[in-house]
C-alpha cells in the first residue's frame, strides 16, 4: 500500500489530518471499521482500493454541530420531521464504497434504523440529506457519477469547503448539480446558509443560529400572509 499525507501546508493547523491509503483491499476496510467500531476518529472514506482517515479538528467538528443546528431548525419551523444519525457508516451494494459523513438525515419518512446495528444497503433507504465538511480532504470522489453518494442517489448534499464556500448539491439524471435553493426546505437558499456560517466565523455559533432562525421565521410570516 502506498500512503499519500496531505495536507503539507500550514493549514495543518487549523484543518483536519488527512491519510490516504492506496491498494487497500475491501476486506481490510471492514475489518478496520469493525474494529474502530463507534469511535469518532479517524473517521474513515473506501472506494475501490483508496482509502482516507480523517482525523477531524475542532473547527470542523463545531461546522459540522453547526451545520446540523441549522438542519433542524428548518425541519422545526418548516414542519419536517427529522431523524439524524450522526457520521453513520453507509456502504454502497455492491460492497466497494462505504464511509461516514459527517452528518446523516432523514426528512419526513419514518425509519427504524434508530433500532439496527447497522445501515443494510439495499435494504434501508437512503439518507434524504448529508452534510458534508471538507477543510483538508475532498469528498469529491463521494459525490462524483460512480461515487458513493450517487449510487445511493442520495437527494441532497450540503457541502461545505474552507473560505465559507458552502454548495447545495441535488442529485438530478445520475449526478449532482450544484442548486442556490435545498430541495427539502425549498425556502432556504444557499447564500442565508452562508450568511449563518460567516456568523459562526465572524461572531461565534450560537449567533450564527439565532440569526438564522429570526431569518427563517420571518420567511414563514411573510408565505403565510400570501
Amino acid at each position: 500500500m502506498v500512503a499519500v499525507y496531505k495536507p503539507k501546508s500550514p493549514e495543518l493547523l487549523s484543518g483536519d489530518q488527512c491519510i490516504t491509503l492506496h491498494g487497500v483491499t475491501v476486506e481490510t476496510y471492514r475489518k478496520l471499521s469493525s474494529e474502530l467500531g463507534d469511535r469518532s476518529r479517524p473517521r474513515l472514506f473506501y472506494c475501490e482500493g483508496s482509502l482516507e482517515l480523517v482525523s477531524p479538528s475542532p473547527r470542523h467538528e463545531s461546522l459540522v454541530e453547526f451545520l446540523r443546528s441549522l438542519v433542524r431548525i428548518c425541519a422545526r419551523l418548516f414542519k419536517k420531521k427529522v431523524y439524524g444519525f450522526g457520521s453513520m457508516t453507509l456502504e454502497r451494494a455492491d460492497g466497494q464504497a462505504g464511509g461516514e459523513p459527517d452528518a446523516v438525515f432523514y426528512l419526513g419518512q419514518s425509519t427504524s434504523l434508530h433500532l439496527a446495528t447497522r445501515f443494510r444497503p439495499g435494504v434501508d433507504p437512503a439518507p434524504d440529506l448529508v452534510v458534508e465538511v471538507d477543510l483538508s480532504s475532498s469528498s469529491q470522489e463521494k459525490v462524483k457519477e460512480a461515487g458513493l453518494y450517487a449510487q445511493l442517489q442520495i437527494p441532497e448534499i450540503w457541502k461545505y469547503r474552507e473560505g465559507n464556500e458552502l454548495q447545495i448539491l441535488i442529485f438530478q439524471e445520475g449526478k449532482y448539480i450544484e442548486q442556490t435553493t435545498s430541495h427539502h426546505f425549498p425556502d432556504v437558499a444557499c447564500e442565508l446558509l452562508r450568511q449563518a456560517l460567516n456568523l459562526h466565523d465572524t461572531k461565534d455559533p450560537e449567533t450564527g443560529l439565532q440569526w438564522f432562525e429570526k431569518q427563517l421565521k420571518h420567511m414563514v410570516r411573510e408565505k403565510k400572509k400570501q
